[in-house]
Formats: structure tokens, sequence, C-alpha cells
């Protein structure tokens, strides 16, 4: 299991540096958004935005193709592309569901739908993109709206891209001390003010 989620991350980032072509239905997209008049209807698609984010990434049919056709194969470099493209269609919804409705709340939506913007913005490889991202989900966090360890989840993802390895800290230590490590370390003190 550990060798195939290996597989995806180094496949995922290989991807996102050799191909970035997806088509985005901008348009689509924010009408669709708009027409969400409900907390209902929010809390639906929302759900719907992280089924789409895992379905995609299915550990089993993903280790079918390696052990069928091999890394180097065209079914596999379709599967990333795929992958790629739902992850780029899935941020947009995301940022744009944002802008219009707000980070989803504890008292309006269930847990996982309050998570679906971390699901979905955790695949992010772009440092850049990632930094802007953990804004969003910082002000989720002030708010009370995510909690300290799914965001220090998020940093501690953004660390290893950065460095190539996960943070390690001197035991005992609480997740506040945790973020803030990960905060000085990462450079994002000002970004997050």
């Amino acid at each position: 299991m550990l060798k195939t989620l290996q597989h995806i991350f180094y496949f995922t980032f290989a991807l996102f540096f050799g191909c970035q072509s997806s088509t985005i239905d901008k348009e689509a997209i924010i009408k669709e958004v708009s027409a969400l008049d409900t907390i209902e209807k929010r809390e639906w698609y929302l759900l719907k935005v992280l089924e789409e984010d895992q379905k995609v990434r299915n550990a089993t049919f993903f280790q079918e193709v390696v052990t069928k056709y091999g890394t180097d194969s065209p079914e596999y470099q379709e599967l990333g592309q795929k992958m790629m493209d739902v992850d780029q269609v899935n941020q947009y919804k995301i940022d744009v569901f944002i802008r219009q409705h707000g980070f989803p709340s504890p008292e309006n939506y269930t847990g996982m739908a309050i998570r679906s913007p971390f699901f979905v913005y955790q695949h992010i490889t772009d440092i850049d993109k990632r930094n802007n991202k953990a804004v969003v989900l910082y002000r989720a966090y002030q708010n009370g709206k995510i909690d300290i360890d799914l965001f220090n989840l998020y940093l501690g993802r953004t660390y290893f891209h950065v460095f190539g390895k996960n943070l390690v800290m001197e035991n005992p230590y609480t997740s506040e001390q945790e973020l803030e490590e990960l905060i000085k370390t990462l450079d994002l003190a000002e970004k997050l003010k």
C-alpha cells in the first residue's frame, strides 16, 4: 500500500510539471455554484467534489494499471492526466464555492463537507499555489471551521514538497508548537497575517 501511495505521489508530481493542459469550463462552474441557493444543495456539492477527488485516486485501480501496464505505459500516463484534470477542475470549483458562499462552517455542514476544500487543496504541488491556499485554510482554522491538526497536515505536506522529508520535532510537542514551527520554517508568517 505504501509503495502504491509513493507511486501516486511521484506520478502526480511528475505529471504536474510535465503536462498542464486541463480545460476548465469556468463559466459553467460559476453558474453551477451560483445556483446552490440552500445549505442542502451546498452540502451536496461539496460532497460531490470530494467524491470526484477520491474516486480518481482509487488505489486498487491505480495498482492494477501499474501491475498490468507498468509505469511507462500510455495507460499509466492517461490515468495521471485524468487525475491532474480532475484536480484542476475541483480546485476551481472549491475556489468559486468559497468566494460565493464562504468556507463551510460546522454550524451548517457535516465534517466531510467542511474538509472538502482541504482534501482538494492538498493535491496541489506548486508551492506558490499551496501557500496561497494555506491562507484560505489558515483563515478557516482561525475562525474555527477546521481544526489545527488538519491545518498542520496541510502545512506538513507543503513542508514535504519543499524539503523532501517530513518535519521532525523534539518530543513531546503540542499541535500549536507544530503549527508555529511549520509557519516559521515555511516562511509563511507574513503571508498569514
